[in-house]
This record gives structure tokens, sequence and C-alpha cells, in this order.
């Protein structure tokens, strides 16, 4: 891996945090009061409000795991590691890392994981 990708994807990534960070604890937070100071009339009201909380709970949930990945991108980078597939250890090709830096596989292993989940589905 070039040093110009990585200080690109770097960048990228640092970039999908700032957008993540600043607005996510406040939405939170105010998702959390509204539930606490509504009393639910009826109840449409209370299953209304309890799939808004759900949302939100799942919501909450996928920007962590987002977040993670951003932050482990950015580990592997400081560790030497980035851009190497973990499950075959080849290079992760450089038009699939530009795209979403924080993949960990390259697309054979994804395809074959994929195929593989599919199989099990089945």
């Amino acid at each position: 891996m070039d040093k110009e990708m990585l200080i690109h994807s770097t960048n990228s990534l640092n970039a999908r945090l700032k957008e993540i960070m600043p607005g996510t604890r406040q939405k939170l937070f105010n998702l959390a009061d509204a539930w606490d100071l509504q009393d639910p009339m009826d109840e449409v009201d209370m299953t209304v409000r309890r799939y808004e909380k759900e949302l939100s709970m799942h919501m909450q949930h996928r920007t962590k795991r987002l977040i993670g990945e951003i932050e482990d991108a950015l580990m592997r980078i400081k560790r030497g590691s980035f851009g190497i597939c973990e499950e075959c250890g080849r290079d992760i090709e450089v038009e699939r890392l530009k795209v979403q830096p924080m993949v960990t596989l390259c697309i054979g292993c994804k395809k074959e994981l994929e195929a593989m989940r599919r199989r099990k589905v089945a």
C-alpha cells in the first residue's frame, strides 16, 4: 500500500468520524428526553412510541458499529495491516478501499463468505 493511499484513507475515515460523532450523541439524548416527557394517551400512541424507540435503538446500534469499524480501520493503518485481507492475507483491491476503507476482506473472500451464508440459509 503506497503512502498516498494511506493518507487518503486516513483522511476519509477521519472525515466520516467527524460527520457521525457530533450530532449522534445530541440526537440520542433528544430522543430519550422526548420519550420521558410524553404521556401516552392510548394504545396507538404507546405502539408508535415503542416503534420509534426501537428504531432509534437500531440506528444507535448501527452508528456504534460504524464508528467501531472506522476506528478499527484507523488502527490497521497505524499497525501497517491496512489493506490486507484478514482471511487470505492478500492485498485488498485499491478501488474497493477507496469506496469503503473499512473493509477487511478482499472481493474474493467476501464473495466466498456470502456464498457460504446463502448455503446456510437455504
